[in-house]
């Protein structure tokens, strides 16, 4: 990955704007616009693409500024057929901050995709987020390597 790259934006889409950043060892995308199944679908693939051209494997995904939520449907979609397309393409690790503490939609993602073998976590900050994606969990914050809070 040349991180000397500048970063990439990806043209408006009606429901979205895709913000790339390269970072020396992982790749950032910030999201904005409205999170509706086939803009997450388009999204997921733009990413992958990207993370793939750039040779990265862990990627931290920025949806804060998604308006909206996918259904619970929608997000075992997102999982089942989209991630599922990203099999053997060189992603290692993934997380995603939203700006609401996850429930039940956050997190039955998250279940969803590690029940079939994706290592991606939801998380409501950046900063447990990135430590999480590099393997830098701060143990004596209370959480275990995993970023799993211990309290």
């Amino acid at each position: 990955m040349d991180p000397d790259q500048v970063p990439r934006t990806e043209p408006e889409n009606k429901d979205y704007l895709l913000k790339i950043e390269y970072h020396e060892d992982y790749l950032e995308a910030r999201i904005s616009g409205q999170r509706t199944r086939a803009a997450v679908s388009a999204l997921t693939e733009a990413i992958a693409r990207t993370s793939i051209e750039v040779h990265c494997s862990k990627i931290l995904v920025d949806v804060q500024e998604l308006e909206g939520h996918l259904t619970v449907f929608d997000s075992y979609h997102v999982v089942t057929q989209d991630f599922t397309k990203l099999r053997g393409r060189g992603i290692q690790k993934g997380a995603a901050v939203d700006r609401e503490v996850p429930g039940l939609r956050g997190w039955f993602i998250e279940t969803a995709a590690l029940n079939r073998g994706f290592n991606f976590r939801v998380f409501a900050d950046r900063k447990p987020a990135l430590e999480w994606l590099l393997g830098k969990a701060q143990l004596e914050q209370g959480g275990d390597l995993n970023g799993n809070n211990l309290h």
